[in-house]
């Protein structure tokens, strides 16, 4: 559950990049793992307004751009949400100019946490056939962040699973 402090949520934020770009590196036999053999992808920090990682490729090829999502609510809810407006400013899946977002989600019974990458434009494909439930206004304290929820089989549905085989510290996989 997000605890509405800036800094925490920051350094929770880093956490997560880094367990994600492990993730991201240490993925065997998904076709996520065959791409960035086949193309020459490695992962690089970004953090920046773009994105949170960069997929980089070979030589002469193009950046491929990660955001990183995290949702905690789901293992509540059975629902993903998506963000698309923050205090009163379009933000997330409309103004994103990443290729793909890759989501830790918090899921039950355990909330161990389900890690799933997709292609932007499935996502927004989704939301324009209205795929999601409905939507809803939330988030930090006066953000007013407004969201489409996805029942998590459907947005799964959207991209796969990478299977976090990490031994990182605790931090990491703490349930919430």
């Amino acid at each position: 559950m997000t605890n509405y402090s800036f800094r925490k949520d920051l350094d929770r934020s880093k956490a997560t990049t880094e367990l994600a770009k492990y993730i991201l590196e240490n993925n065997e036999d998904t076709w996520f793992d065959r791409q960035s053999k086949e193309e020459g992808w490695f992962v690089n920090d970004v953090n920046d307004r773009t994105c949170d990682l960069h997929l980089l490729t070979a030589p002469g090829g193009r950046d491929i751009l990660v955001e990183i999502k995290e949702d905690f609510y789901c293992q509540k809810s059975g629902n993903v949400a998506v963000e698309y407006e923050c205090r009163g400013k379009f933000s997330g899946i409309l103004t994103t100019e990443a290729d793909f977002w890759l989501y830790r989600i918090h899921v039950p019974p355990d909330g161990e946490s389900l890690w799933v990458i997709t292609p932007t434009n499935k996502i927004k494909e989704a939301i324009d056939k209205k795929l999601w439930t409905r939507h809803v206004t939330g988030g930090d304290y006066k953000s007013n962040t407004k969201m489409y929820l996805f029942p998590l089989a459907v947005f799964q549905s959207l991209g796969f699973e990478l299977k976090d085989k990490s031994e990182t510290p605790k931090v990491h996989k703490e349930k919430h």
